[in-house]
Parts: C-alpha cells; sequence; structure tokens
C-alpha cells in the first residue's frame, strides 16, 4: 500500500504598510501530524518500513529558493525580522502526535506576499544525522488555494545530512557532567543559543553516545564504569559540527557502611546495610555480593537482580555451613549486559560451625519449599543431605525437559542451598509458569513444584 505524506497549509493574510511589490503579510500553519490516513513519520531511512522518526525537537525549517530552481546550495533560510523578505519564526521543533511529525505554531508569518503565485518561493528542510528531507518548493500569494497537500512524490529524501542554515554552528558552553550523583548514569547539562542547529552529539571518552534534539540542554548518559569520564557534547547543524566541549563525571556505585567484621556461626544470616545514593529514587543496578576467604572465592551469597526496584539499602544473606577464615564479602554493580567492576568490599570475619550446624552430624535427606513461592525474579532453595554425596540440583519445565542445572559436585552431608534466577542454562529468561526442582543425592530423589512469575 502507497503511504502519503501530506501536508496541510493554511494561508491567513493581512496587510503591511511598505512601498514595495510585496504589499501584504500572511500567517501559514503548515501540519504533518498522524490524523491523515496512515503516513509515516519522517525520519532518517528513505524506506518508510526502515525509517528512524525524527526525535521531537528536530528542527524543521523553510528556506527561501532565491534563484528560482529548486533546492540547492545556495538557498538560505528565510531570515527572521519584520522587513518584506523576513519572517517571523522559521524553524519548528518536531513533535505532533510523536517523533517524526510536525506544524508550525506559532504561524510562519510572512512581511512578504506577493500579489500573485507566479514565483515558486519556499520549501521545507529537515536533517538528521544521517539523513535530509527537502520539499519541492511552493508559492504563497493574495487569494492563493489556503489548503495545500504534499505527498511523499513532493519530497526528496537523501542518506547524508544537509545544513540547516549553512553556517558552521557554534560551541557549546558551561558543559557540567554530574560527579559520584546517579547509579550508573550520568547528567550532563550544556548551555547554547540554539541557532545553526539540528542537534547535539553526546560523547563518552571521545565515543558518540546520545544524540539529542537541537531544543534540549541536558541529556542522562547510561554508564557502566568506574572512576572519572569524559563527557563531551558537540553542536550539529546537519552537515557541519562543532568542537567538542568536555568536562569529567562519575557514577556513583554502591559501597557497605561499616559493621561487617568479627565472627559468625556457619549456616546464619548475615546483615548487609548499604550507603545511600546521593539522589533519592530508584538506582538501576544490579547488585552481586561474593565471599571470598584468603582471596579465593567461596559462593555468590545473594544478590539484587530487579533493576526497577526503589534504592535497597539493607538485605539479609545467608553463610555457607563451613570453617572458613579470613572472609570477606565483594559488592559488584552491573547492568543487564555489562559488569561496572568492584564497588566495594567488607572487612575480614571468620565463619565457624558449631555443633548445631556441624554437617558431620547425620541428617535426613530432604528437599525444602523454595521460598519466595511464586517468585520473580529470583528464588531460594534449601536442602539437606545426611551423608557425603555426588549432588545434582535441576529445573524441568512441564514437558519434563531439563531447563537449568543448579547443583552438579559431590557436597559434604549438611544443609544447603541454591538459588535460581528464572533463566535457562544458556542464560535466557524463561517464560512464567509452573516448573519442577528435583534433588538427587546418591540413589535418593526428590522433586517438588514452584511457580515462576512476570
Amino acid at each position: 500500500m502507497k503511504h502519503t505524506i501530506t501536508f496541510i497549509l493554511t494561508l491567513l493574510t493581512f496587510f503591511v504598510i511598505a512601498n514595495t511589490a510585496w504589499a501584504q503579510g500572511g500567517a501559514i500553519s503548515v501540519y504533518y501530524c498522524p490524523v491523515v490516513g496512515d503516513e509515516p513519520p519522517l525520519g532518517c531511512g528513505c524506506d518508510p518500513n526502515g525509517r528512524v522518526p525524527f526525535p521531537e525537537g528536530t528542527p524543521v525549517c523553510v528556506f527561501w529558493d532565491n534563484n528560482h530552481n529548486g533546492p540547492d546550495e545556495a538557498d538560505v533560510i528565510v531570515p527572521l525580522g519584520n522587513e518584506p523578505g523576513q519572517c517571523s519564526q522559521n524553524c519548528w521543533p518536531v513533535g505532533c502526535g510523536g517523533p517524526g511529525y510536525f506544524f508550525t505554531d506559532p504561524l510562519f508569518a510572512l512581511t512578504n506576499l506577493p500579489q500573485t503565485p507566479d514565483t515558486a518561493l519556499y520549501y521545507f528542510r529537515v536533517s538528521g544525522t544521517t539523513c535530509c528531507w527537502e520539499s519541492r518548493v511552493f508559492s504563497v500569494a493574495t487569494g492563493l488555494n489556503p489548503d495545500v497537500f504534499f505527498t511523499e512524490a513532493d519530497w526528496t529524501c537523501g542518506n547524508e545530512p544537509c545544513c540547516v542554515g549553512f553556517e558552521i554552528p557554534t560551541p557549546v558552553s558551561n558543559v557540567q557532567a554530574s560527579d559520584d550523583q546517579f547509579c550508573l548514569a550520568v547528567d550532563v547539562t550544556w548551555e547554547h543559543s540554539g541557532q545553526n542547529v539540528t542537534g547535539f552529539s553526546i560523547f563518552v571518552n571521545g565515543e558518540s553516545r546520545v544524540f539529542t534534539s537541537a531544543d534540549q540542554r541536558h541529556a542522562t548518559v547510561d554508564l557502566c564504569m568506574d572512576g572519572e569520564t569524559q563527557i563531551g557534547v558537540q553542536t550539529i547543524n546537519g552537515c557541519e559540527t562543532a568542537d567538542i566541549v568536555s568536562n569529567t563525571g562519575s557514577t556513583y556505585l554502591r559501597r557497605f557502611l561499616p559493621g561487617i567484621g568479627g565472627t559468625y556461626t556457619g549456616g546464619s544470616d548475615i546483615e548487609i546495610h548499604l550507603s545511600r545514593p546521593p539522589t533519592d529514587g530508584y538506582c538501576a543496578a544490579y547488585l552481586w555480593f561474593d565471599l571470598f576467604s584468603n582471596d579465593t572465592h567461596v559462593a555468590r551469597l545473594c544478590s539484587l537482580v530487579d533493576a526497577a526496584q526503589p534504592v535497597v539499602l539493607d538485605l539479609t544473606c545467608q553463610l555457607p555451613i563451613q570453617d572458613l577464615t579470613n572472609c570477606f564479602i565483594v559488592l559488584s554493580d552491573t547492568n543487564p549486559t555489562n559488569s561496572c567492576g568492584t564497588s566495594d568490599t567488607t572487612e575480614t570475619f571468620n565463619i565457624t560451625v558449631d555443633a548445631e550446624t556441624d554437617p558431620g552430624v547425620v541428617r535426613e535427606f530432604s528437599l525444602a519449599q523454595n521460598y519466595p513461592n511464586p517468585f520473580n525474579p529470583e528464588t531460594r532453595i534449601e536442602f539437606t543431605t545426611p551423608s557425603n554425596a555426588d549432588v545434582t540440583l535441576s529445573v524441568y519445565d512441564l514437558n519434563g525437559r531439563l531447563v537449568n542445572t543448579l547443583v552438579s559436585s559431590s557436597m559434604p552431608a549438611g544443609k544447603h542451598f541454591a538459588t535460581w534466577n528464572g533463566r535457562s542454562a544458556s542464560g535466557s529468561a524463561v517464560a512464567a509458569g509452573l516448573y519442577f526442582y528435583q534433588l538427587r543425592a546418591g540413589n535418593q530423589v526428590e522433586t517438588k513444584k514452584m511457580l515462576f512469575l512476570k
């Protein structure tokens, strides 16, 4: 089905006093909003199926075809002013029901309206970082039909950026980047007059990461790194760029509050307390807590893997049932795909096993109900083995297919636990629903059900 791009130009007229052939002014309303048919948005990508719409705020500007031969490099943007040949506003931001659409609000008011539409004078231009759209030229005149419709055939789409103004833009000033304020993000602000600008590019350590529209002076850049980071802002005018202006910023990685130290009983809970970030609200970070003994990794004690939850300051983890010395817990910050590195470590402490939790004491073979149940995103499964044995703890779907193996090793007698985060052995998230978990130790087998929610 052919898509139709429609512009509606409504012409309003008013009289001005001037000793010129351009004796009457006018105001034009130009609409390209998602209200007529199924017209695709304007954006980079000449094929509508692969087009990326222009973000809201991208300027759409009106040019004067001063040599009467259609859009070319000799044309200039219609100048601002109240004299004949000038207009009240020459650029408008994209944003009329969504990205890729716009309308001229306030009106495109002219003081150079001719008496007859004998010469094509104007056209619209909008540019992105990898594309340029130019409309066909159109006339304005007293008595012109107030409704002028443009179809997609009236537009030329190119896969190279074009200038909106033809002047190299001036650099931004007063770039400010947040320092140790936001979890996994840096907030950056800057100043600019807005002249000859199609947008701004935000750089992280010299690499372009974020593109913002021309009317923005603020951006939040997602980061996953520790220490100071160079944040730069570059002014863009379609085909021209200014020098990058930079400042340093850093993310806020979570930290332990003092208090962990001394001696703990194996199998007991350990209370962990975290510092509050300087900013309130959400801290979109995944936190992992790993136990080390004498610089050797022992186990992952617990984790916080819901990036959308409010800031968590306190949590409880369970220590393993074994004697360990020179222990410490390592806190790591990550996002869903990258590790930001070690945030903090606790002071050292020791773990001892008392008679009640001594794994040498014979116990019954048992598999506890997982907790929480139902669960999302993670659940804990506790089990007891009466003697040393090769232990396997596996998760199966309703069809009996193996989803993941949580434990597969030789284990001493005693109480143990494992966690499942709702993912398969390959790391893919599983569908919500009922699952079975099965414990095997020697010739003993026990199976239970658990419910995973999304």
